[in-house]
């Protein structure tokens, strides 16, 4: 009888034929019983298990990329019903196993198994998804129970059929036999054809160590296929089961999770059961929380120096206006580029911010100088102001913006995002500091200076 090892390889290896006649796969590695190791960061790897392989494809771009997923995740899983076959592309963002979580903690296993199916129920009928799983893994197994009554009639003991089995089916050590400095077990076991199904072991012959008479295993004990929880997971010290589901092409998690939320809320609870979200939304709010947080405490820092620098609150206001309506840019960028807004999108946007600042602290610093240098007034040195430095805000602007064009042309999944937003918000940016900064300043600057006269 096959190992569950010896299984995975052989299902794996079956993809691998397939894969080996796709010429447009320029490489791939196979992991059996583990899974590659982290050659993403957004990859999470898998625990070691017999019943786990993975296939790591590499490819020419992106849009072989793309259709070879399409292609083969409508076909491995015919190809190997028995098992359970996704095919996944790395994205960006934090790891996650499944792009929506539902988490749901409690003591009972069997209570657990019972939210855990209907929540799953809810996802499969969920328009958009696939692949619904679950982080219990069960096992199957054979329950030996044994009739005391009979089993002592004829010379046996719950502890001798126990242990005549357990040499039968998983060996016991007999002697090692040593070839040089290599030791070598001798294992006693029964053959490999007693060993193969549930006939085989029901009708198992036992000898008695007290008797000497053989037995089958039918005889004395009622012998019961049963599945059995193979690995349960806890979450701060709770048994917790986790359902997850993926999606297809054009839907977001975001969409899939605010479409199961009303149905998973309305399943019940017994009391000390608990449920929670988890997968991409989950922890992008909590990343991008984070940044959030960051980027507040970078602005506010910069204003404190504006206001050292300038002593005055209304030109640090003035700079820090533009900064808000470079969003309209940065997300224009992504619309045209079919980028998501990922982490490496929201560096762009802080790096973007720093750069706006500085553009606007050279605009109304200039103005300024105009204004107590060549006598003009306060309209006349916003508009000279922006006259003159247009020239080299808008050469460094360009600059910038066409040094991350290759990395939007080579639409690489980890950068692209950075670059779009940076290349199209910069240039929407200088636009917007050209028109909206020297109204402001006159604006602001004169009624101030209005009311001080008065």
């Amino acid at each position: 009888m096959d190992t569950k090892l010896e299984i995975t390889n052989r299902d794996v290896k079956r993809i691998e034929e397939i894969l080996k006649k796709d010429s447009s796969i320029s490489s791939f590695s196979t992991y059996v019983g583990t899974s590659a190791p982290r050659v993403y960061y957004s990859f999470s790897p898998v625990f070691p298990q017999e019943s786990y392989g993975m296939i790591l494809v590499n490819t020419e771009n992106t849009e072989q990329t793309v259709s070879l997923s399409a292609k083969y995740r409508a076909t491995l899983q015919n190809i190997l019903p028995n098992a359970q076959v996704d095919v996944m592309e790395f994205s960006q963002g934090v790891p996650v196993i499944s792009a929506v979580e539902v988490r749901i903690s409690g003591d009972n296993h069997n209570e657990l198994k019972r939210i855990g199916e209907s929540v799953k129920k809810v996802m499969r009928n969920t328009e958009g998804t696939r692949l619904v799983v679950e982080d219990f893994k069960n096992n199957f197994f054979i329950d030996v129970n044994v009739n005391e009554i009979i089993a002592n009639q004829t010379g046996y003991t719950t502890e001798i059929i126990a242990d005549l089995l357990a040499s039968g089916f998983y060996g016991a050590p007999l002697s090692t036999f040593w070839e040089g400095d290599d030791p070598i077990p001798i294992t006693f076991m029964f053959d490999e054809k007693s060993r193969e199904n549930y006939n085989d072991i029901i009708n198992t012959y036992l000898g008695s160590p007290i008797t000497g008479q053989y037995n089958t295993l039918r005889t004395m004990a009622e012998i019961t296929p049963k599945w059995q929880f193979g690995m349960l997971t806890r979450r701060n010290g709770i048994p917790t089961l986790t359902v997850g589901t993926k999606f297809k092409n054009g839907y977001l998690s975001a969409d899939i999770q605010a479409a199961i939320e009303p149905a998973i809320d309305t399943i019940h609870l017994k009391p000390g059961y608990q449920m929670e979200y988890g997968g991409v939304v989950e922890n992008k709010n909590k990343t991008f929380g984070e940044m959030v947080k960051a980027l507040i405490i970078s602005i506010v820092i910069i204003f404190i120096i504006l206001l050292f620098v300038f002593k005055d609150i209304k030109r640090p206001l003035i700079i820090m206006i533009s900064i808000p309506l470079t969003l309209f840019g940065s997300m224009l960028g992504l619309i045209v580029t079919g980028n998501v807004f990922s982490f490496t999108a929201f560096v762009g946007l802080i790096a973007l911010c720093g750069i706006v600042i500085r553009n606007g602290v050279i605009m109304v610093e200039y103005s300024d100088e105009l204004f107590e240098t060549e006598g003009l007034s306060r309209n006349d040195a916003a508009t000279e102001s922006a006259k003159r430095r247009l020239r080299p805000i808008f050469l460094t602007t360009m600059a910038a913006a066409i040094g991350v064009v290759p990395m939007i042309v080579m639409k690489d999944p980890m950068w692209a995002p950075l670059a779009s937003v940076f290349a199209f918000g910069i240039v929407f940016s200088m636009v917007i500091n050209f028109m909206v900064l020297p109204v402001f300043y006159a604006w602001f600057i004169k009624s101030s200076k209005s009311i001080e006269n008065k």
